[in-house]
């Protein structure tokens, strides 16, 4: 594994994997405001044959966290008619769950180990 640096940005870059070619590098970007974060989770194929595979991310909080996804900005009816993001939710997650808000601009969720039930949702935004 090897770790880069810069001024807001840091790179995990793991050793391809010998059985898939495949390489995975996350990267965490810091804004120069200082306020918003990016993760990117990178695949990259280092074989010499195509393949199909699909990325799963998962994005989990410490103790009181918080996460803080963004709404993408509308556009207004009937400029555009197509979706432009989802919210996939598993069939155990309760909607009303005090740890979910969500408004025209952001969703967000409070970790709380207090909680007693799971909370699992997961967001294409």
């Amino acid at each position: 594994m090897k770790i880069e640096q810069t001024e807001n940005t840091l790179s995990i870059i793991q050793d391809i994997e010998e059985t898939t070619n495949i390489q995975k590098i996350i990267r965490i970007h810091l804004d120069t405001n200082g306020q918003n974060v990016h993760i990117d989770h990178i695949l990259i194929n280092k074989g010499i044959w195509p393949i199909e595979l699909s990325g799963w991310a998962l994005s989990m909080m410490g103790p009181g966290g918080k996460a803080v996804i963004p709404i993408p900005e509308k556009i207004p009816f009937p400029e555009e008619l197509q979706p432009n993001h989802s919210i996939i939710v598993w069939l155990y997650i309760n909607l009303d769950d005090e740890r979910i808000r969500i408004s025209n601009q952001f969703i967000t969720i409070d970790q709380n180990p207090q909680a007693q039930l799971p909370l699992k949702i997961g967001f294409n935004c």
